[in-house]
């Protein structure tokens, strides 16, 4: 634009030189003239003023219309197709927002759809729980009827009696726990001591900072939050093993209770647990099932709500595309119009400017000579008339032509963004369908994963209460026949196993303890290997122990086995533990017991020895413990007992290679 400005000045100075043309020319009178030659001079004079003024007009007009006839037809043919942008990027984007509206209606019908078919499959569900839950508890109905006159009067003492043993013993267990749990904080605590020694308290070098401090802390803190996970882990151990030795509280209750005398009270009781089981399964079944419906149905909003603004930003996004699109062709259209018009301006001045400088030279050169005769001035001024025609004639048709040339430029390019505009709407169609497509795919899984999920929650609820149903019955029929001579051998036995459990697990603690000595040393080294000298920068690392303690100890419902009971022998029913206890449904998987972790076990890696040649571990040296370095005031020492090092090479073994004991 800056150019077009520059040239159109140029053409219009160019202009302005042949106004100098009109200021009119007069030649020399010849000594001695007589007053026909004035006459004839006077003549000459006024022609060659008609050429100038004629040749003035000409140039005139010449520059007029390069000046403003033909930018104005370029630049109407360029505001031509702006307008027809501008309207074709209103017509593409009323049709982007079109196509996203019926996106956003076939997406809430795809919604609705999934949100039916969840409705639908969890409607079935619960008609089933109800159904299969109302015969199970018929069947067992049934067969508490038939064994009701079984029972005798014992039960009330017994119960009691196994009721006391279980809570003392629970209470004994759950008390292991933060004992030997205290202990092993108390072995962290030494263990920090002995790290918080290591510390120089002063910078190793420049470049390295107070890197021995921070690893030394480093250990503290591994070595305390380390004894703190043991602590936590015994202590949930403790509990857990509670709750286990608790399990077998109800086996034994329906043992005295299918040996008492009170054979009605037994059987209500055992009939109650079990339809009470069958009510909470019932419970937890229809909670789980509205659970899974919540998650679905929020699935499948979260995954409309999630759509619909993918949407508004595609149509926010498509329509300031066009927008943009749409300027920048506008402004492609502007550039060609003022560079055709620049162009054909320059050419123009160049010549109209030749043209002058020629014209003002023969204007010159008759104002130094005297007035030809009539027929040469004529012969002169027509040959000049002539080539001033034929050179105008030759620039107008330039400028015409070069007029031609540039509103077929402006054409080509307008034409070429008009379809810029067409590919965008169909490229955002394309878009816009690509997303109504995914998301049908992604309604159509959820609905499907509706139909899977509680389709297997039938399934295995249907299955789980028959299982129950016949196993009680079975059970029922059969507390009443074989245990009336083996109370008091029961709660013998209960004791007796209460009292085991309590041993083992407080055997089986300790010896995760033992353990505390080598894991203290692999996490301190681990944390210690994290801390980096100052140049390498600060580097936030948090120290994460995974404590897991595996206790060797099962304790569980099967002291009436021990005892040698009748009713074993008469063959009890199978799975009874499970669904005579109320814990619901949930069936607990056996891991390995027995074995204490390892450090890989423990999450922790093997940090890498230390020793010549092959650099130096992170952490503690204790080498310079022993020279002396870092060695905490001998009063200090004196009150902390014997190191932890030593405890910890008389516990894993006095040729202990731990990495944690070298520098």
């Amino acid at each position: 634009m800056a150019a077009h400005g520059s040239a159109s000045a140029s053409l219009a100075n160019a202009g302005a030189g042949a106004i100098s043309l009109r200021g009119g020319v007069q030649f020399v009178p010849a000594p001695g003239a007589t007053s026909a030659d004035d006459a004839r001079r006077v003549d000459a004079n006024s022609r060659a003023d008609a050429f100038f003024l004629q040749a003035a007009n000409r140039i005139e007009d010449a520059v007029l219309l390069t000046r403003d006839d033909v930018p104005a037809r370029i630049g109407a043919l360029a505001e031509t197709y702006k307008s027809a942008i501008s309207a074709s990027m209103e017509e593409q984007k009323a049709a982007i927002s079109a196509s996203v509206e019926q996106a956003r209606v076939a997406a809430t019908a795809q919604a609705e759809g999934a949100r039916q078919q969840v409705l639908s499959e969890h409607s079935t569900t619960v008609s089933t729980i109800h159904s299969e839950t109302d015969s199970a508890i018929e069947s067992l109905r049934a067969a508490y009827d038939s064994g009701l006159m079984l029972v005798d009067e014992q039960e009330s003492t017994t119960l009691d009696s196994v009721n006391s043993l279980y809570a003392q013993a629970r209470i004994a267990h759950e008390a292991l726990g933060p004992t030997v749990g205290d202990e092993c904080v108390q072995l962290g605590e030494e263990y920090a001591e002995e790290y918080e020694d290591c510390k120089i308290n002063k910078k190793d070098r420049f470049f390295a900072g107070y890197l021995t401090d921070r690893r030394a802390e480093a250990q503290m803190k591994a070595a305390r939050e380390t004894a703190k996970g043991y602590r936590k882990s015994l202590v949930d151990t403790a509990t857990k093993q509670a709750g286990e030795a608790m399990k077998g509280r109800q086996l034994d209750r329906c043992g005295v209770i299918a040996a008492a005398r009170r054979a009605r009270e037994t059987l209500d009781t055992q009939y109650e647990q079990l339809v009470a089981a069958l009510e909470s399964s019932r419970t937890q079944a229809l909670t789980q099932a509205e659970t899974t419906r919540d998650s679905m149905m929020a699935s499948v909003d979260s995954a409309f709500i999630a759509e619909l603004a993918r949407l508004d930003r595609h149509e926010h996004d498509q329509r300031q595309s066009v927008n943009d699109t749409g300027y920048l062709q506008q402004v492609l259209i502007e550039l060609a119009a003022f560079a055709s018009a620049t162009s054909i301006q320059s050419a123009v001045t160049g010549a109209i400017d030749t043209l002058v400088q020629a014209l003002t030279g023969v204007r010159d050169l008759f104002s130094t000579q005297s007035a030809p005769e009539g027929e040469q001035l004529e012969r002169i001024l027509g040959q000049a008339m002539g080539g001033l025609e034929g050179g105008l004639d030759g620039l107008v048709s330039q400028v015409e032509h070069g007029a031609a040339g540039a509103l077929e430029r402006v054409d080509g390019v307008g034409n070429q963004g008009l379809e810029a505009m067409l590919r965008l709407g169909q490229s955002s169609e394309e878009a816009t369908a690509a997303l109504v497509d995914s998301f049908t795919a992604s309604m159509g899984a959820l609905a499907a994963g509706a139909t899977t999920s509680f389709g297997q929650q039938r399934d295995a609820f249907t299955t789980q209460a028959q299982q129950v149903a016949s196993d009680g019955a079975t059970g029922l029929e059969t507390v009443a026949t074989g245990f009336q001579t083996t109370c008091t051998t029961i709660l013998t036995h209960v004791e007796s196993a209460l009292v085991d459990s309590a041993d083992a697990l407080e055997q089986s603690l300790r010896d995760s303890k033992a353990q505390l000595d080598c894991d203290i040393p692999v996490q301190a080294q681990e944390a210690a290997s994290k801390e980096q000298p100052a140049w390498k920068g600060v580097l936030a690392v948090v120290l994460i122990i995974a404590i897991v303690i595996v206790v060797a100890l099962v304790v569980g419902p099967a002291v009436i086995q021990r005892g040698g009971c009748a009713a074993e022998r008469a063959g009890r029913h199978r799975g009874s533990r499970d669904h005579w206890n109320h814990s619901g449904w949930c069936h607990c998987r056996r891991g390995d017991v027995g074995r204490h972790p390892g450090p890989q076990q423990l999450g922790v890696g093997r940090a890498p020895h230390g020793g010549r040649g092959q650099g130096r571990a992170p952490g503690c040296d204790w080498r310079r413990v022993r020279r002396g370095r870092g060695r905490p005031h001998p009063e200090r020492r004196q009150e902390r007992g014997p190191s932890v090092r030593g405890q910890h090479r008389r516990r894993c073994g006095a040729g202990s290679r731990h990495p944690a004991h070298h520098g």
